[in-house]
């Protein structure tokens, strides 16, 4: 998933049984990661996570995240 513009009220949910991703941010963007994967998401340095910048839900059994920008 590429988001070229984000905005901090968005939600967005990611549910399956297996689920092997990457999402691309702009720079600057706050956001939150919560559900069943937030532990195991790989987020880089320098990407900013705030609970109250844009949610993204991610539940699934087996998989990887990544979130870069």
């Amino acid at each position: 998933m590429n988001f070229q513009s984000l905005k901090s009220d968005y939600s967005y949910d990611i549910n399956g049984e297996i689920i092997n991703g990457k999402i691309k941010i702009p720079k600057g963007i706050e956001f939150n990661v919560i559900g069943s994967m937030a532990e195991k998401v790989k987020i880089k340095d320098e990407i900013n996570i705030d609970e109250d910048g844009a949610l993204f839900d991610i539940n699934a059994k087996v998989g990887n995240i990544n979130i870069e920008n």
